[in-house]
C-alpha cells in the first residue's frame, strides 16, 4: 500500500533583525514626523487658522518692534481692535499712539503684561486705555490661547503678574509651541478634509485696527440672543488670572502714577435694554468700580456706548464709520478726567 504524497504549508521566514536597522528604521520615522512637523509650524504661522491666536502674535511683534514710547497705549480686546482708531486719537490730541488689542480669550492677564513688558522696555506710559466686554471678566485661562506669545517659554514667570501653571497646562503650551501635528490636529484635519483651502488666507502684515465696511444686522441679533441666554445661566464672577491682573494693576498706577482709563466696550442698544443682561452688567460695574476706587489713577468709564444694529457688525463689535464716533466720544469723556502728570 503506498503513501499520499505529505504536502506542507509554506512557511514565511523571518529575517533576523539587527539593532542597527531597527535604530536606522526608528530614526527614519522621527525625521520624517520632524519634517512634516516643522512644515505644519510653517504652514500655521503663514496660512493661520485660527486668526485670533494670530491677532495675539501680531500685537506682541508690534509691541517687542516698538522702538519708541508712545503718548497713549491701547490695550484690550476684539472689541477695541475694532473700535478704538488710534489715529483719530493722533490727529485730535496730536500724541502718538498705538492699539495693542487682541480678543477676550486673552484676558485682562494678557493685557496687564503687555502693559508690564511696555514699561520694562519703555518706561512709565503717559497714558493707558484698557477696553474690555463685560463677559471677559468670568472667564479663566486657556494655556492654548497664550502659547503664541512670542516670548520665551515658560515667561509667564518672567512677565507680571506671575501666574503658576499645572504640568498638564504647560505641557499643552510646549505641544501647541512646538508640535502642533499633534496639539492642532484639527487644524490639520479640516486641512486635509478641505485641501482646495490649502493655499487660502495668507497671513499679511500686522493689522493694528481693523475696520468693517458693513453692519451685519442679522448676526448682531443672533448674536445678542447668545448674549442673553449667557446672562441667563451664569452669575458673574472674577476668574483667579483677570483678579491677579487688576490687583497688579493697582500696584503699577499707584508706583509709577501714570493715567489709566478702564473703558467698557461698546454694546448693542436694545441689548443693553433686556433685564437680565442689565442685572448682569451691574454687578460687573460694581466689582470693577471696587477696584478702580483703590487707585487715583484708574478711571472707570462705567456706562458703555450704545449703538443700534445698523452701526454692528455683532453685539459688541463696530463698523468703521461707528468705529470713528466711538473713539471721538470716548476722547471726550477722557477729556473729562482732570489730566495728572507722571512724577
Amino acid at each position: 500500500m503506498t503513501k499520499s504524497p505529505q504536502h506542507q504549508l509554506s512557511q514565511e521566514i523571518i529575517k533576523p533583525v539587527k539593532i542597527r536597522e531597527i535604530v536606522a528604521s526608528l530614526l527614519s520615522t522621527f525625521a520624517v514626523v520632524s519634517l512634516v512637523n516643522w512644515a505644519t509650524i510653517w504652514y500655521l504661522e503663514n496660512y493661520p487658522r485660527h486668526v485670533s491666536y494670530s491677532r495675539i502674535k501680531d500685537k506682541w511683534e508690534l509691541l517687542l518692534d516698538l522702538e519708541e514710547p508712545v503718548d497713549w497705549l491701547i490695550l484690550g480686546d476684539s472689541s477695541c481692535h475694532q473700535g478704538v482708531n488710534p489715529k483719530i486719537i493722533e490727529s485730535q490730541l496730536g500724541e502718538s499712539a498705538i492699539n495693542l488689542c487682541t480678543f477676550a480669550d486673552s484676558l485682562a492677564l494678557n493685557n496687564v503684561w503687555m502693559l508690564d513688558y511696555y514699561i520694562k522696555k519703555h518706561g512709565v506710559p503717559k497714558n493707558v486705555i484698557l477696553v474690555q466686554v463685560y463677559d471677559v471678566w468670568h472667564r479663566e485661562l486657556n494655556p492654548n490661547v497664550i502659547a503664541p506669545i512670542p516670548l520665551n517659554y515658560r515667561f509667564w514667570q518672567e512677565l507680571e503678574p506671575k501666574i503658576e501653571l499645572t504640568e498638564e497646562e504647560e505641557l499643552q503650551i510646549f505641544l501647541s509651541r512646538y508640535f502642533p501635528l499633534y496639539a492642532k490636529d484639527k487644524s490639520v484635519q479640516n486641512l486635509l478634509k478641505n485641501p482646495t483651502s490649502f493655499l487660502q488666507n495668507p497671513k499679511g502684515e500686522p493689522v493694528e485696527f481693523a475696520t468693517v465696511a458693513e453692519a451685519d444686522i442679522q448676526r448682531v441679533e443672533e448674536n445678542a440672543a447668545d448674549h442673553i441666554r449667557f446672562v441667563q445661566e451664569n452669575e458673574p464672577e472674577l476668574s483667579r488670572e483677570n483678579h491677579l491682573a487688576l490687583e497688579h494693576l493697582i500696584q503699577l498706577t499707584k508706583s509709577h502714577k501714570f493715567n489709566f482709563y478702564l473703558v467698557n466696550s461698546p454694546i448693542y442698544e436694545q441689548l443693553y435694554e433686556q433685564k437680565d443682561l442689565l442685572e448682569y452688567y451691574q454687578q460687573v460695574q460694581s466689582t470693577l468700580s471696587n477696584f478702580a476706587s483703590q487707585s487715583e489713577r484708574i478711571h472707570y468709564l462705567r456706562e458703555p456706548m450704545l449703538f443700534p444694529q445698523e452701526q454692528l457688525e455683532n453685539a459688541d463689535h463696530l463698523i468703521e464709520s461707528s468705529a470713528q464716533i466711538y473713539t471721538q466720544e470716548l476722547i471726550q469723556q477722557i477729556g473729562d478726567y482732570p489730566s495728572q502728570k507722571i512724577d
